[in-house]
């Protein structure tokens, strides 16, 4: 291409060649125009330095979130983990454990707690399947007849699948103290779902054969009113740890405990942030880790008596729960005081009256 420039000497036109894109010298000194190609390259650059700014504000803002928020209130997991489906292959460490640290088989316990003594919640039965003689759940003895547990342990097993072990401490052992029966009736609570927090997580199981109370068989008071307790515990034949080399649970076979502290429904609602807490539902938190976890399903939160002589009561029955204590976030249970009239008239339970305040 080639652009004319001012006339010579002579009076003829001198030409000069420009390359494409560019634009001829202006004798007169002015700035020489600017071509289409031009704005477009300076358009780019400057949309190039605002992306790569762009990313590096929200890479520092990500890596300052992480740093000083490492497991954030709204990173909960989609669903519920109902403590009766563990990951497969779980792994049994025979004998009895003491207080320590999650991923060692020489210290377990219920999360980072630790041994129950034989005989020490004698309430407290192990529904077992049949055919592989493994746990499934925990349940609490009311009556002779009757024993309340998790709705989620039995509404997706046939209770002719199912037995009831009552004074059991250590499941690989059978002593003199165990008792032994299949489920004449399961009746669930009639608002049981399996959605989102699973409200109403209630079921009542009639024995075939009556309990015989005993040192280490007997039943657990009910209450109507739960709201002077504090300071409670659980127990169970749940996980008690991961092992280390194969990252699968760890379970051991005898009964473990811990202690736990209640949390009022608007404390536990702020930490389980994604989930409806109702006020068919208690919560608990234990220090330092200690949590229920799978395999607990079903068991019992008893609460001491806050004025003795008085026997245990049944608050809570082990419902769900995030991550086994990892992370510190509260465990849910159903709220035994909101089910009283059910219970009494499905097994003709008698739970005295709320003392007068």
């Amino acid at each position: 291409m080639a652009a004319a420039t001012e006339g010579d000497a002579e009076g003829g036109v001198r030409y000069q060649p420009v390359a494409v894109g560019e634009q001829p010298a202006d004798p007169s000194g002015a700035r020489p125009a600017r071509t289409r190609q031009y704005y477009f390259r300076k358009i780019a650059l400057r949309t190039m330095a605002m992306l790569l700014l762009l990313c590096t504000i929200f890479g520092l803002v990500y890596v300052v979130a992480t740093v000083h928020d490492p497991a954030p209130e709204l990173a909960l997991p989609p669903v519920v983990r109902p403590w009766d489906a563990p990951p497969e292959r779980p792994i049994r460490v025979p004998g009895l454990h003491s207080h320590g640290s999650h991923g060692s088989h020489g210290t377990l316990g219920i999360m980072n707690g630790g041994a129950a003594k034989p005989g020490q919640f004698p309430w407290l039965v192990d529904i077992q399947v049949i055919d592989t003689g493994q746990s499934k759940c925990a349940g609490s003895l009311i009556d002779p007849n009757w024993v309340i547990t998790a709705a989620h342990c039995v509404s997706t097993m046939p209770s002719a699948d199912l037995r009831i072990v009552m004074g059991e401490h250590d499941i690989a052992l059978h002593d003199e103290f165990e008792q032994i029966s299949s489920i004449k009736k399961v009746v669930i609570e009639p608002d049981f779902s399996t959605r989102a927090a699973l409200p109403n997580d209630i079921a009542l199981l009639q024995l075939e054969t009556p309990a015989v109370f005993n040192e280490r068989v007997t039943a657990i008071q009910l209450t109507r009113d739960d709201s002077s307790f504090s300071a409670c515990s659980v127990a169970g034949w749940g996980a008690a740890g991961v092992d280390p080399v194969t990252g699968q649970p760890v379970y051991p076979t005898a009964l473990q405990t811990v202690n736990m502290t209640l949390l009022s429904r608007d404390a536990c609602q702020s930490q389980l942030i994604g989930y409806v807490i109702t006020v068919n539902m208690t919560c608990a938190e234990g220090e330092d880790g200690a949590d229920v976890c799978w395999g607990d399903s079903g068991g019992s939160l008893t609460c001491p008596p806050i004025a003795a002589p008085a026997p245990w009561t049944l608050v809570g029955v082990t419902s769900w729960g995030v991550a086994c204590g990892y992370m510190q976030y509260p465990s849910v249970y159903t709220r035994v005081s909101r089910f009283i009239p059910w219970i009494e008239a499905v097994t003709g339970v008698v739970v005295p009256p709320a003392p007068a305040r």
